[in-house]
């Protein structure tokens, strides 16, 4: 990455981050270009790619030959911003994110154990062998964290694929960066991980004995698990 790359993306993280914190709030202006420019010491170019990619993003609307006036990002922005909210400072509206992200994520995940119990012709046997490497794995004493990690996620990405709904997919694979983020701080506590891997299992044997409500019950008690300890470590 060339200096100019750098100190563009410095810029948009400094500005998006002056409105995620509400410094910056939804109807002011920014500064004209060239006092941007002089503001954070950088050159024009500089500024014209930040305010694009701000743009973009959906934080600020571009008037062209006028001004860039800042959005409600909350209503305009695009996906990407859940990650920007993730590594802000703004811990109410990170603790906000996360519980309506994990909302989201409930509502996809219990109509995807549903529709796979309900469907006999569905291979389980997939599912099957991740939680027989969870079990290696956990069984491993020298066993280390950030595979679980990888496990994990590829354990609810692998429920999402079986359901078949390909706008689920979609959605699902749009929120990985932030998901890793999630489940990277999610087994910083040792404590979580047998309340997990017990849930996989017995999901996995609710599914294969075709028990949709019991497979709806278990996901549903595994991503609240979820939701209450993300909660506690923001």
């Amino acid at each position: 990455m060339n200096i100019v790359s750098n100190r563009t993306e410095s810029l948009v993280k400094t500005i998006q981050n002056e409105i995620i914190s509400g410094e910056l709030k939804p109807g002011d202006k920014l500064l004209p270009l060239r006092d941007l420019a002089t503001k954070y010491d950088v050159s024009r170019s500089v500024v014209n790619s930040a305010v694009s990619a701000l743009s973009t993003k959906g934080y600020i609307r571009i008037v062209p030959r006028h001004y860039a006036v800042v959005n409600d990002f909350l209503a305009t922005g695009s996906l990407a911003i859940l990650a920007d909210i993730f590594h802000s400072d703004n811990d109410s509206l990170k603790k906000k994110m996360v519980a309506e992200t994990l909302a989201c994520r409930m509502l996809v995940e219990t109509d995807s154990v549903r529709k796979i119990a309900s469907d006999p012709s569905i291979d389980l046997s997939s599912l099957q062998k991740l939680v027989e490497k969870e079990a290696i794995w956990h069984a491993n004493p020298k066993r280390k964290s950030d595979q679980l990690c990888e496990m994990d996620l590829a354990f609810h990405t692998r429920i999402i694929h079986l359901a078949g709904n390909m706008v689920f997919s979609m959605i699902y694979h749009t929120f990985d960066y932030l998901a890793q983020e999630m489940i990277h701080d999610f087994y910083e506590n040792p404590e979580v991980i047998h309340f997990v891997l017990e849930k996989h299992r017995s999901i996995v044997q609710a599914l294969i004995a075709r028990d949709v409500q019991k497979a709806d019950s278990l996901m549903t008690k595994l991503l609240r698990h979820g939701e209450k300890e993300l909660l506690k470590a923001i």
